[in-house]
């Protein structure tokens, strides 16, 4: 048996640099994973008893078929009303547990095989959670948790189920466990190598003795000069800190100040235009050179992002006030887009509008096409529902659930940290939540988004990337009448 709190000595630190290179072999060799939760049985029991009754009702996976809606709503229904508020606290519990958001238990998953999960005396196999969790996203009904860590476990398990069967590469690997905890800040990059695709790319070995803000930025000098690019930046979020480091170094230890990421997995965003052998990107102590285009200003931007904080209330108001927060964001959104002062076709305006708010993609990782469009319209009528300063209408069942809940993940996610913007010439987009009016739009060379940029003297520090309509796929850069510029990055 081996034990990583006593197998490790976590004061030597020439120990720890030589036990890091040993994980992937330790846990990928080994019959079997133990995932000790604690003695807390009373607690934990009730979530494992719904969870396995949930699993067997919807008989998931593969569960119901989704065109049956009487019986998808009957399923839920039911869901719901065995979902008491003992059951919701117990969950709460149990996915609120650290180990959920430590950093290396990510790798442990990944390379572990038949993981079992215990509370006291109770168990329950990892894999059975994996699916419970997985149920509760694709029938809406994760978002129902009151316990933000609770849902940051959940999304980390869902994401985790994504990324296990592919081989991801070092970058994609930090940016979906930013939200995860680590006692030393360099284990937040020295946990991820065992299992990156690319780990090669690494400096060095891991080596305790480096400062972290010297590890964090030699890690991204390696990775751009690897890559030739800088898409580094979509982890960059512009915040005060003691993490001294230029703002195009991310500081991968911040777990709280996290943007979804705007790209997709499977068709990127190519703003920067297609490669071009003769541009270069270099660095030179401090500062990061780059071609670019420096595009316009942010005009206007939504006084609020996403931030939901239910507290303690039963789960149909739960539901209601999630309902609510989106309703008042897209609300606000469309006043911005629609002002008068906008020298832009209303029809054009339209499209744009829901196009922006979906951040230019649909929830099964494609790009958005026309017929989302009335999907989206049916979204907007649901959520008019809600609207308390609107004319009392009755509220109606009578919705596409699975819309709904696809509508909310991509609008959520795309408000999660960042505001809805309009630039001087009338362009939607979504802007992150420290950026604000005068900061600069660019399109940087080797950055699939557009960046958010800040003057600073005659150089701009990164604010962060972003979404702009009608920029998202090198047209900005096909209309220039100018060539690329070289940009200096502080």
């Amino acid at each position: 048996m081996w034990v990583d709190a006593i197998c490790i000595n976590q004061d030597d630190l020439e120990e720890r640099s030589q036990q890091v290179l040993l994980m992937r072999e330790i846990y990928s060799k080994s019959s079997g994973l133990f995932v000790w939760l604690g003695e807390d049985i009373n607690l934990c029991g009730t979530a494992f008893d719904y969870i396995l009754n949930a699993l067997d009702e919807f008989g998931y996976p593969p569960g119901p078929d989704v065109h049956n809606t009487s019986l998808v709503k009957e399923l839920v229904e039911d869901a719901l009303m065995n979902l008491t508020d003992e059951v919701s606290s117990s969950l709460d519990h149990l996915f609120s547990n650290s180990w959920f958001r430590r950093a290396w238990t990510f790798q442990e998953i990944l390379c572990a095989s038949e993981p079992e999960v215990f509370a006291g005396d109770r168990s329950i196999p990892y894999e059975d959670v994996v699916n419970f969790v997985q149920l509760f996203c694709d029938f809406g009904l994760a978002g129902l948790s009151s316990n933000p860590l609770a849902k940051l476990a959940m999304g980390q398990i869902k994401t985790m189920r994504a990324y296990r069967d592919r081989p991801t590469t070092l970058l994609e690997l930090a940016a979906i466990t930013r939200p995860r905890d680590a006692t030393d800040p360099r284990d937040k990059l020295y946990s991820l190598t065992a299992t990156a695709s690319d780990s090669a790319v690494f400096p060095y070995q891991p080596n305790y003795h480096v400062a972290v803000n010297t590890l964090y930025k030699d890690f991204t000098v390696a990775w751009i000069a690897e890559y030739e690019g800088i898409n580094v930046l979509d982890l960059c979020v512009y915040v005060e800190d003691n993490l001294e480091r230029p703002s195009w170094v991310p500081n991968f230890a911040d777990s709280k100040h996290i943007v979804e990421l705007i790209d997709t997995l499977e068709e990127h965003f190519e703003a920067c235009g297609p490669c071009d052998e003769s541009k270069k990107i270099s660095i030179r102590n401090d500062t990061l050179s780059t071609p670019g285009l420096l595009l316009e200003s942010i005009a206007i931007s939504a006084s609020r992002s996403l931030n939901i904080e239910n507290g303690q209330v039963s789960i149909l108001n739960r539901i209601a006030e999630g309902a609510l927060a989106i309703f008042y964001l897209v609300r606000e959104a469309y006043q911005m887009a629609f002002m008068s002062c906008w020298n832009v076709p209303e029809s054009i305006r339209t499209q744009a509008f829901w196009r922006t708010l979906l951040g230019g993609n649909w929830i099964d990782n494609c790009r958005l096409r026309q017929h989302h469009e009335a999907n989206f319209n049916s979204y907007w009528e649901y959520l008019q529902q809600f609207d308390p300063d609107g004319e009392p209408v009755q509220k109606s069942d009578d919705y596409d659930l699975f819309n709904v809940n696809n509508l909310d993940i991509r609008v959520t996610k795309m408000a999660r940290g960042r505001r809805f913007c309009m630039s001087e010439s009338g362009r939607m987009g979504w802007i992150p939540e420290a950026g604000k009016k005068g900061d600069v739009i660019s399109v940087l060379y080797g950055s699939f988004l557009p960046v958010l940029l800040r003057p600073k003297g005659k150089a701009y520090e990164v604010i962060g990337t972003c979404y702009i309509h009608g920029i998202m796929d090198g047209e900005a850069v096909a209309a220039a009448q100018e060539p690329m510029q070289q940009i200096e990055l502080v």
